[in-house]
């Protein structure tokens, strides 16, 4: 009984497939690469926007609570009486009030961020209720009482600036861990990134090896059968090995 014929498998085939093979593992590592360093960054930029955002705005609002208690006493000094002063106080005020309520609806997304918050806006409007009273019945005429009386306030206002200072050092512990996390990732991004390249480089080898070996092995088998033919052994035959262009 003839035993089935197996499908030739050409050179060229041979060729173009431990090819594919090899380059198999380049392909997906730069896959890999490319889509986890790109994650990778996206997370550094959240985190680095955040954080700018975060610290922009709780800036920005420090600054107007310290404007708005200048203005508080730069008013004691001219007199309370002054429309304009008094105009000028409320406009700071109002601008806080606006900076609180911006703040409120930003990024801030831990809870601890959002208490310090909410106690900063509460504090502050304790001192501005109670300037607001001062302002609007002046009460002692002596210059250094209206100056104690605007130091009450003002406590509210500089407890209200500890608590903003705090979701600083809270904004800033965020930001440490995210970026710690970021190096992880990137680490282990690296190391898969490493094992793919040492195992791509494995197969590339087998790869290789064995298709050198599908060619040199007939190659040498007719260099054989050459030398034995050139010396005489006209009865010699070359094993055939496969079905392809050398056998």
């Amino acid at each position: 009984m003839r035993r089935p014929r197996r499908m030739a498998v050409s050179l060229r085939t041979r060729f173009l497939l431990g090819m594919g093979v090899m380059l198999l593992p380049l392909v997906v590592l730069a896959a890999i690469a490319f889509f986890s360093f790109q994650s990778v960054t996206d997370a550094i930029d959240d985190v680095v926007q955040e954080a700018t955002e975060e610290l922009s705005a709780v800036l920005r609002l420090e600054l107007l609570i310290q404007q708005a208690m200048i203005v508080a006493h730069d008013a004691i000094v001219q007199g309370l009486a002054e429309p304009p002063v008094r105009e000028r106080l409320l406009e700071v005020n109002q601008g806080v009030r606006k900076a609180f309520e911006d703040i409120s609806a930003g990024p801030f997304a831990l809870p601890e961020e959002r208490r310090l918050i909410q106690s900063a806006r509460e504090e502050w409007q304790r001192g501005r209720e109670l300037s607001e009273v001062l302002f609007g019945n002046p009460g002692p005429s002596n210059g250094r009482d209206l100056l104690k009386e605007m130091e009450r306030a003002h406590e509210h206002s500089n407890r209200a600036l500890k608590m903003l200072d705090q979701v600083h050092t809270v904004s800033q512990q965020e930001m440490n861990a995210q970026l710690a996390n970021a190096i992880s990732v990137r680490r282990r991004v690296l190391f898969g990134v490493a094992s793919v390249f040492v195992v791509g480089l494995g197969i590339a080898i087998m790869v290789g090896t064995a298709l050198a070996r599908s060619v040199m092995t007939p190659l040498r088998a007719l260099e054989k059968g050459a030398q034995r033919v050139g010396a005489g052994d006209l009865s010699y035959r070359v094993p055939l090995a496969g079905e392809d262009e050398l056998a």
